[in-house]
């Protein structure tokens, strides 16, 4: 295979999906005869074979190659006839032919992941600090949204409220303002904290489930919090 799949893409069986490369073996040993049988997918494929490939040497022996032949040897006999492909048969032997002609522009060296757009900010906040000030997760988007607002185009802001590494994540229109977030905000101090920011790996999930207990104390504080803006407004 190595040898023949210099000239062209190997056709592959639509059944087995196997290369079409076959290999002939005497009846009475086993042995291999020495010939074989490949077929490309392209018929220009075989032209190039015979220009190249016949009279080459391979393994320290000078091989032949020439454009096979099929004839029939007995009488034709209607039930070793192979059955037509089946519709899904079809189209994997379609798809796997398209495949391997099927032209795509390379990615810019220069390519950046989606991902890279959204931006990672640890220590923005404390978990105590958030069950002390229900508002606090409101309070910190808005500001994260205006202090990025900066670099370029917000398209989203998303505050981790019971991540205990106080993370918010920020997406950008693009990289170019996602790195110049990260250039500008990493290592700021934030009430006695340095942020961490760095960009998103596209992998790493943020969100942490709240706990019961944690519902519990922050519908309290809630309760607490509008009774008191009642009694404000009273």
């Amino acid at each position: 295979m190595a040898v023949m799949s210099k000239c062209g893409v190997i056709m592959r069986d639509p059944r087995t999906n196997k290369p079409k490369v076959k290999l002939y073996r005497d009846k009475g040993t086993g042995q291999l005869k020495g010939d074989g049988l490949c077929c490309y997918i392209k018929k220009e494929s075989v032209s190039l074979a015979l220009s190249i490939l016949d009279g080459s040497m391979v393994r320290d022996q000078e091989i032949g190659v020439e454009r096979s032949t099929f004839e029939l040897k007995g009488e034709y006999d209607p039930s070793k006839k192979r059955k037509k492909l089946t519709k899904s048969q079809r189209k994997r032997l379609e798809e796997n032919n398209n495949r391997h002609f099927k032209w795509e522009p390379e990615k810019s060296r220069a390519f950046r992941p989606v991902c890279e757009c959204t931006v990672v900010i640890k220590h923005l906040f404390t978990l105590d600090e958030m069950e002390a000030d229900v508002t606090l997760g409101e309070k910190l988007k808005e500001e994260v949204t205006e202090t990025c607002k900066r670099y370029g185009t917000v398209k989203k802001v998303v505050m981790h409220e019971n991540n205990p590494d106080g993370v918010a994540s920020v997406t950008f229109e693009n990289v170019e303002n996602s790195d110049e977030a990260v250039r500008t905000l990493n290592g700021r101090l934030v009430k006695g904290r340095h942020l961490e920011v760095s960009l998103w790996d596209g992998k790493t999930k943020y969100e942490v489930a709240e706990t019961e207990e944690q519902r519990e104390r922050r519908l309290n504080q809630w309760s607490r919090y509008l009774e008191e803006d009642d009694g404000e407004e009273a």
